[in-house]
């Protein structure tokens, strides 16, 4: 007996080569229904799936069933390996950097350059450079040329959250092709705007999160209700043109943190392909493509150009796969075809380590994270500034930048942890009432950082240590994250958490305890002696005090001249309040010291006031 795969009335049908008797034809039929192939009274067959005929011919080959395909189904396996796999990567020859969209002053390294002539001689690509090697300011550069050169009329860029600001302002300081202007940011702020309202934006950057994309790509729906459940969206049936609602022909699209999509049942990886037909130009950036599983770079590949693994999902599982466990997971790879898959998007991958680049040794790189103030918070912002300027204009007869930030531990809390305002009284009506009504909760900053603990800890499975001066805001955040299982250090006795561990017994556990995945500290204690290099390799400062000396400290907990990887250092902050003056002084990027004598101009003081610092 053997399985006929026969393609009739524009379906596949299995039938039996031969009557079966009663018990053999009841394990047949469970083994059937066990791969979800049941009986079509209407076609008088079992039916297959046109997207799973891969899957269960590659089934039936590693359970030894024996089957034979009519002409019929082999022909039209033909017609879908070249309709659904067709190559949809477009190839330049020989273009190369135009180096005048530049900035001036913007120096590439010469293993830079090689990577955006690569990405300019492909529509197509997934940048797998390691960190730290530059793949922000490389696709920008491509992103630009293709758009100078008439290649693409708009870009649109999906980035987590916390990254959003960040691709503007290096959009701005790297090339010389768009304003400000020309650059709209979609983040949890804007989420209830329509996309149409953006529509005569060159660069669209938009978070990732599944309600914040998914309901942008909704909102021109007639009737659409944003908050609405994206996992009740049919996404199939979905009709959406990117192009007409943003009213651009040739769009590039450039996926940051791309493992972020690697469930194709997720909604913002749903949200993904359905504007991927409306972007002939697509670039998928992650420095960790597979996150442990090497079947976890499919769906991102299918976005790049479908044809890089011609088969369906499940299909590629199971030509990868030696063996499967109970669920139905990869429980032992078969490298042979690990590698020979590998070779079919070689032209379209590109992965350099930093240990081929004899530029790059273990470093330390520091990544300014800029987020934006929202309404709520910068109508507190200029009343607390507005108060406290008050105070000193009646103190003094000069305000200098020294005597600011001396109300900057004030201030700071509109930016880190607002909850601490509320212990003090504003004579001010309109202040104390913004005070109440503000909370942790409602911060960007606090919002980015539980996306970064996401996307850092939960996807790609890293310890952090998360670094903020003050014990207070440190409680609270270990009471925010205790899914981390957090361990603490600070300096202070008053409402520390797990007073009977002492400072050794917290850094041990953080080294050997797989579950532990968040270490706390504050400045009066991050420079006492910790060595975390072997454990973790990635600080998020969350808030920097006055002294240099202690984030100087801080960055070496992670970092030894013994490193084999680099530390990153992620710094969250609003750069255009007075935040931006306490992080440039510690990062000793401006001369603040012959700065902070000198008088503040009145026009300063309201740039300061309107956050235009």
């Amino acid at each position: 007996m053997y399985y006929i795969i026969d393609f009739s009335e524009n379906v596949f049908t299995l039938d039996f080569s031969e009557k079966l008797d009663r018990e053999i034809f009841s394990l047949e039929n469970d083994y059937l229904n066990s791969l979800h192939i049941h009986y079509s009274s209407k076609h008088n067959a079992r039916i297959i799936d046109k997207e799973r005929i891969d899957e269960v011919t590659l089934l039936f080959d590693k359970a030894e069933k024996e089957y034979k395909l009519t002409k019929s189904a082999i022909d039209q396996l033909v017609i879908i390996q070249e309709t659904l796999y067709s190559k949809e990567t477009k190839f330049f020859r020989n273009r190369s950097l135009d180096f005048s969209i530049l900035n001036p002053n913007i120096k590439l390294f010469d293993f830079q350059v090689e990577d955006i002539n690569w990405n300019l001689r492909r529509s197509a690509y997934f940048d797998a450079n390691d960190a730290g090697l530059g793949k922000t300011p490389t696709n920008i550069i491509t992103a630009a040329q293709n758009y100078k050169e008439g290649l693409i009329d708009a870009i649109l860029i999906v980035c987590p959250g916390y990254l959003c600001f960040q691709w503007e302002s290096e959009i701005l300081d790297f090339v010389n092709v768009f304003k400000k202007e020309d650059i709209q940011i979609v983040n949890n702020d804007l989420k209830f705007q329509p996309f149409t309202t953006f529509k005569d934006k060159k660069v669209i950057i938009i978070s990732n999160h599944a309600k914040v994309f998914g309901d942008a790509l909704l909102s021109y729906k007639k009737g659409f209700k944003f908050g609405d459940s994206l996992t009740k969206v049919k996404w199939k049936l979905f009709r959406f043109s990117l192009r007409s609602v943003w009213n651009k022909n040739n769009i590039m699209l450039i996926a940051d943190e791309s493992h972020c999509f690697i469930h194709s049942s997720a909604a913002r990886t749903k949200a993904l392909k359905k504007v991927k037909p409306d972007c002939q130009f697509r670039a998928l950036l992650s420095a960790t493509p597979n996150i442990n599983r090497f079947e976890n770079i499919y769906t991102q590949l299918n976005i790049v150009d479908k044809s890089l693994i011609p088969y369906s999902e499940e299909a590629f599982k199971l030509t990868i796969a030696d063996e499967l466990d109970r669920y139905g997971g990869v429980s032992k790879y078969n490298t042979d075809k690990i590698i020979t898959i590998k070779k079919g998007w070689v032209n379209n991958f590109r992965q350099r380590l930093k240990k081929d680049v004899p530029e790059m040794k273990a470093q330390q790189f520091i990544r300014d994270i800029k987020l934006q103030l929202s309404k709520e918070q910068m109508i507190l912002y200029k009343l607390l500034l507005e108060q406290e300027l008050h105070i000193l204009q009646e103190e003094h007869d000069k305000i200098t930048w020294k005597l600011l930030l001396s109300k900057f531990h004030l201030i700071n809390e509109i930016f880190n942890n607002a909850e601490l305002l509320k212990s003090r009284t504003y004579s001010n009506e309109k202040l104390q009432k913004a005070v109440d009504k503000w909370s942790i909760d409602k911060d960007p900053k606090f919002k980015a950082l539980t996306e970064y603990l996401e996307n850092y800890i939960d996807n790609l499975g890293e310890k952090v240590v998360l670094y903020d001066y003050r014990p207070n805001t440190l409680n609270t955040l270990y009471d925010k994250f205790k899914k981390y299982n957090p361990q603490m250090i600070h300096g202070s006795l008053e409402g520390v958490k797990d007073k009977n561990l002492d400072r050794k017994q917290k850094e041990d556990i953080f080294k050997n305890d797989d579950s532990c995945k968040l270490f706390l500290l504050s400045s009066l204690t991050s420079s006492a002696g910790l060595n975390l290099q072997k454990s973790c390799h990635r600080i998020v400062v969350y808030s920097m005090d006055d002294d240099a000396t202690h984030f100087r400290q801080l960055i070496d907990r992670t970092h030894r001249i013994v490193s084999i990887e680099d530390t990153i250092i992620d710094i969250f902050y609003y750069p255009d309040t007075i935040e931006n003056l306490k992080i440039q002084r510690n990062l000793n990027r401006v001369e603040l010291n012959d700065k902070l004598g000198k008088e503040i101009s009145q026009e300063e003081l309201e740039r300061l006031i309107n956050g235009k610092i």
